[in-house]
């Protein structure tokens, strides 16, 4: 590890520390040692200090709560701060967005769940956000956004600055392609870079960028930065994703296919400009499992100043002060500023030293419940190397599946190796209910339900859940569904439903009384579950099969009240409903003078047609009571034989239409 290197102060000119070293030189021959200690603590302290110039850095300080996308004014006289203070959108065309954990839910822009997915900041509370990269915008140029600010203090030529900032990649790609890319970059000018036109993208130059750094984890932060050597007074740092008509974009797909649109939006935080030195610096490194422990001195001559406040060629160092959560941490690092003489050089050592536990490096056997995520890291964070049996190298990991997992961890201590198990809990049962009836526009009493820790849904795929029993309406005439879940040692079980049927007093209609042919049968009645039905016959149910004439009476009831209802069914010989002569002699003798048909059914349609032998209709009629008497248009006929048709719909249920048909012999 090497640490961040101390920095001149961009406010003091380099002779300041030049004027320091003189003076500490001259003044160690003759003035006394406390006196120079105090100098060399002014001076190390004004090496030391590493200013960041740029303002509200983390994005942490506000006018306003965001309510919604879009939190960065465009605005080119950098007086417009309706949200986040001294942080603007440089682009009119363009519109990039500012969270905070202060916005509400709904605004799509709190921290960490916002409308691009779920991200904690880097610190803090707050960050920025927007499309580095929205490929197919339009067909020669994609689409960008970009954030910008004002330094507190301008650069000073010639001088090094080291720029960086983190970001990460969000999770939603809003159904294109999630790609991460490794052109995120900072562009640094002596004025405000703006773009009032239409232009869905800027053009300018990446000043400080890394091709080996690609914005492609949606969890982790990563961090870009670089040395800028300052050109002029620079003043203002852009950033985002510049373009031009040159440029080839390297991306990795992470979701999606990469034949189509492909976008990467990207959070930022913790933005520093801080002045970069030359200063020599050295790493040293020291593993023990000895303490207290004696850090060796330099051979060179010259006066020191350690981290701890020491000023001897070497110090002895315990464990304590190293802090870290639960003993996780069992490193530290100690820093030696020496100012060489007679050279006045300043040489930074940074030296570490790694306690060997000797000790479990991961954590104890864990039962969870099947499928939730488990994260496991090394308890201690100072090795080279971490080697997980699954493949993975980091000192966390994160797994679901119960089984034995081995880490391996090498560093100057050695190699050491320790194991944790992942056992699951059995999932339990959905809780035992039943379904219940309640009467139109009366409160739905308790449920029943048998299990423990019972939660309630109102929807099967919910999410939210109540710990006590909703009010459901019953001022409609359908079904309602509630859902509960029972919970046994942390662990929730799949959903029971329990239906609450909303019924009304019985009432039903047998309809009007009927008529039933010989032989046949129908079925009386209609289907209703929320009744108990009872007939005169002494059978239950909300149907039966008719087959006899007589009277049948319904009666049904229910928790909300009684009803019943009469139907008469008459019987009549239906295969025998016509019946026709085979002739008659029309002499006005008056007897056998008509030709009629006799009917024995209840007559809802009838039609009656004779015809000659040639075809032609001689006589129609459509009721009973009509008959034929030998002629046509007052035309007496010729005798001989003619052929009748009948057709008759009786209207009794389930009865066919009735046919007769034959020839018939007129005499005269």
């Amino acid at each position: 590890m090497i640490l961040p290197i101390p920095s001149f102060n961009a406010t003091k000119p380099l002779t300041y520390y030049n004027f320091c070293y003189r003076f500490i030189l001259e003044i160690s021959r003759s003035l006394m040692k406390r006196f120079l200690l105090c100098v060399i603590s002014i001076c190390i302290g004004a090496i030391a200090m590493a200013q960041n110039i740029v303002p509200n850095p983390g994005f942490e300080n506000y006018n306003a709560c965001p309510p919604t996308l879009s939190g960065f004014a465009y605005t080119p006289t950098y007086t417009l701060f309706p949200y986040c203070t001294n942080w603007i959108n440089p682009s009119n065309f363009s519109s990039s967005d500012y969270f905070n954990a202060c916005a509400s839910s709904g605004s799509g822009v709190s921290v960490p769940v916002n409308f691009v997915g779920y991200q904690p900041a880097h610190g803090g509370n707050a960050y920025a956000g927007f499309y580095a990269w929205y490929s197919n915008y339009t067909p020669t140029k994609p689409y960008m956004e970009y954030v910008e600010t004002k330094l507190t203090a301008p650069m000073i030529t010639g001088h090094k600055y080291l720029v960086s900032f983190w970001a990460n990649l969000a999770n939603n790609s809003f159904g294109s392609a999630l790609v991460g890319i490794n052109t995120v970059a900072a562009h640094l000018s002596d004025t405000e870079l703006y773009d009032p036109t239409s232009t869905p993208c800027m053009f300018a130059s990446e000043d400080v960028w890394d091709t080996t750094v690609y914005v492609d984890d949606t969890s982790k932060w990563v961090q870009i930065k670089g040395v800028y050597k300052a050109k002029s007074s620079e003043q203002w740092i852009t950033i985002g994703h510049f373009w031009d008509t040159t440029f080839s974009q390297s991306y990795h797909v992470i979701s999606g296919a990469s034949g189509g649109n492909k976008i990467s939006y990207v959070y930022v935080d913790d933005v520093s400009i801080t002045p970069f030195s030359d200063t020599e610096t050295r790493d040293t490194s020291f593993c023990t499992s000895v303490f207290p422990f004696k850090i060796p001195g330099l051979k060179d001559t010259g006066i020191f100043s350690w981290s701890t406040g020491d000023t001897t060629r070497y110090i002895t160092v315990d464990t304590t002060g190293w802090g870290g959560n639960n003993n996780k941490i069992k490193s530290h690092w100690y820093v030696r500023t020496t100012l060489l003489l007679p050279d006045s050089s300043l040489r930074i050592d940074s030296v570490l030293i790694s306690f060997d536990p000797k000790l479990h490096l991961v954590a104890h056997d864990t039962i969870v419940c099947p499928g939730i995520p488990v994260t496991r890291w090394a308890n201690y964070a100072t090795f080279d190397s971490y080697s997980w049996d699954s493949g993975e190298k980091t000192d966390t990991l994160t797994i679901k599946s119960p089984q034995k997992y081995i880490l391996t961890v090498t560093n100057s201590c050695g190699i050491q190796r320790d194991t944790f198990n992942l056992f699951n809990y059995s999932i339990p049962p959905p809780p035992k209910v039943n379904d219940t009836s309640v009467c139109l526009n009366v409160v739905v009493p308790p449920l029943a339900v048998y299990g423990q820790n019972i939660k309630w849904y109102l929807h099967s795929l919910d999410t939210f859940s109540f710990d006590n029993q909703p009010l459901l309406p019953t001022n409609h005439r359908i079904h309602d569904t509630v859902y509960v879940t029972q919970t046994v040692n942390g662990c929730e079980s799949p959903k029971s439903q329990i239906v609450v049927r909303i019924i009304e007093k019985p009432k039903f209609d047998l309809g009007n009384d009927t008529i039933l042919c010989h032989g046949k049968s129908f079925v009386l009645g209609k289907e209703n579950d929320s009744i108990d039905f009872k007939w005169n016959t002494g059978q239950l149910g909300c149907c039966i099969n008719v087959e006899l004439p007589g009277t049948y009476i319904l009666d049904g009831a229910n928790v909300c009240g009684h009803y019943f209802d009469t139907v008469t069914i008459q019987s009549y010989p239906c295969d025998t409903c016509l019946w026709a002569p085979s002739a008659f002699t029309p002499n006005g003798d008056g007897r056998n003078d008509v030709f009629n048909v006799k009917v024995r059914c209840p007559i809802k349609e009838f039609k009656f047609v004779i015809h000659n032998r040639y075809g032609q209709t001689v006589f129609q009629g459509n009721a009973q009571h009509m008959g034929w008497d030998g002629t046509l248009f007052g035309v007496p006929q010729d005798p001989g034989v003619y052929f009748y048709f009948v057709e008759l719909n009786t209207g009794i249920p389930d009865d066919d239409t009735k046919i007769l048909k034959g020839d018939l012999t007129l005499i005269r």
